[in-house]
């Protein structure tokens, strides 16, 4: 538990939780329990480099959203876009989800293009959705349907 706080604090991820590390743990056993979601570590060379999950399911209209944070001095080697590709085939193929959004922070430029590399469809801002403890930040809204990924996924396999 104290390594997930230091990687936090070690990788300028703060923001993502300020509670303590054993209460993320038990918060995500259960959203995960109780088919509301999950948050898992990313790991590289045994070291904890960020996080992704998959967050706000909703049963009744088959939607969730993957949410993603990635240590600094690992961004830009596709980590994130493997890892987020592999959470999509898991929420469309073992969830059985029919949506997935990604909202990022409109300053947040790599996040974005890893919703857009993978396929989504930039839908619109939200304006000051989210706050950082100082300050509030816009969130640019992406999906990807499920028949949009199977199709991507069909090309892939066939090219």
């Amino acid at each position: 538990m104290e390594a997930l706080k230091r990687s936090i604090t070690d990788h300028g991820l703060e923001w993502l939780y300020t509670g303590q590390p054993g209460q993320f743990i038990e918060d995500s056993l259960r959203r995960f329990a109780n088919r509301q979601g999950f948050w898992a570590g990313l790991r590289l060379r045994n070291e904890l480099v960020g996080v992704l999950g998959i967050n706000n399911v909703n049963d009744w209209t088959r939607s969730a959203e993957v949410d993603y944070a990635l240590g600094p001095g690992f961004r830009g080697k596709g980590l994130m876009t493997q890892a987020v590709r592999a959470m999509l085939d898991y929420g469309f193929g073992e969830l059985h989800l029919n949506r997935i959004e990604i909202r990022a922070d409109k300053e947040n430029t790599k996040s974005c293009t890893i919703a857009l590399r993978l396929g989504f469809r930039k839908e619109g801002t939200l304006r000051e959705n989210i706050f950082y403890g100082d300050r509030f930040g816009d969130q640019v809204v992406h999906s990807l349907l499920a028949s949009e990924w199977q199709a991507l996924s069909a090309n892939k396999d066939n090219g």
